[in-house]
């Protein structure tokens, strides 16, 4: 095979590689020796980027074991004595926030392993932004189990993934960023003799055992998260410009070798 075919075939595989889906940032909480220290604003395990706490009294965050796995545990002061999150806080506005650089690159997905115990908020919304200030919705409600999955106090466990390719909005930005937040039963619901209707009102997350549901207390009950993970595909000019850099290098090759 002549250097000319060698060096294309390696231009191709070299624009293959760089074209695939890559982590670019990750908050791996389940990496107990690097996550070993409790704090509201966790740094990332790869890449770069921020994460916070949003909507929660007096936020007191810390990494705890869940089903064998290290996770990042959101809990609050509550609005009662206790460690639950705000029963009175606006739809929407409390959770976890993550901000990461998209420049570059497009295709963006976001993955999260989610915990909820058996008090916690039941439904979840995720959100982006693509300027830093104002949040969109994305995809539909997450909705932790009902009482059969929750025995002795225990968690449900789910990973959700939101494919933003169609967002044209949040490639190459900066300003990237999406949240995790509590939302409003999306249908109505009784907690006693009283009646909730759609979307006025926070669910627990379990079932109470005659059947009936309950609203959320603010008493205890918490989300907590474990993989929180970017992924996307640097963008053509990106990709040209890693291609155009390996010819050269290739190119430097041949030449020393004449």
């Amino acid at each position: 095979m002549n250097m000319k075919k060698m060096m294309m075939i390696a231009a191709f595989g070299l624009a293959g590689a760089v074209a695939q889906a890559t982590i670019v940032t990750q908050w791996d909480f389940s990496n107990g020796a690097f996550y070993n220290t409790n704090t509201n604003t966790p740094v990332t395990s790869t890449g770069s980027g921020s994460a916070n706490i949003i909507g929660l009294n007096s936020p007191n965050a810390d990494f705890t074991g869940t089903d064998g796995t290290n996770t990042w545990r959101l809990r609050g002061a509550g609005d009662v004595s206790g460690n639950g999150w705000d029963q009175n806080a606006p739809n929407k506005t409390q959770g976890a926030e993550f901000f990461t650089s998209t420049t570059g690159l497009s295709d963006v997905v976001v993955s999260f392993d989610w915990w909820t115990t058996n008090n916690a908020i039941k439904h979840g919304q995720f959100q982006y932004t693509d300027n830093g200030t104002d949040w969109n919705d994305f995809g539909d409600i997450f909705v932790a189990g009902n009482a059969t999955d929750f025995t002795n106090g225990a968690e449900t466990f789910a990973t959700v993934t939101r494919d933003l390719s169609s967002v044209v909005s949040i490639n190459n930005n900066a300003n990237f960023g999406f949240r995790i937040v509590a939302a409003y039963s999306p249908v109505a619901f009784t907690d006693n003799a009283q009646t909730w209707g759609a979307n006025e009102a926070y669910m627990v997350a379990r079932f109470a055992t005659d059947g009936d549901t309950r609203a959320f207390d603010g008493a205890s009950g918490n989300w907590r998260f474990s993989d929180v993970t970017v992924t996307a595909i640097p963008e053509p000019s990106t990709i040209a410009l890693v291609l155009l850099t390996g010819l050269a290098a290739l190119c430097g090759v041949r030449r020393r070798r004449k």
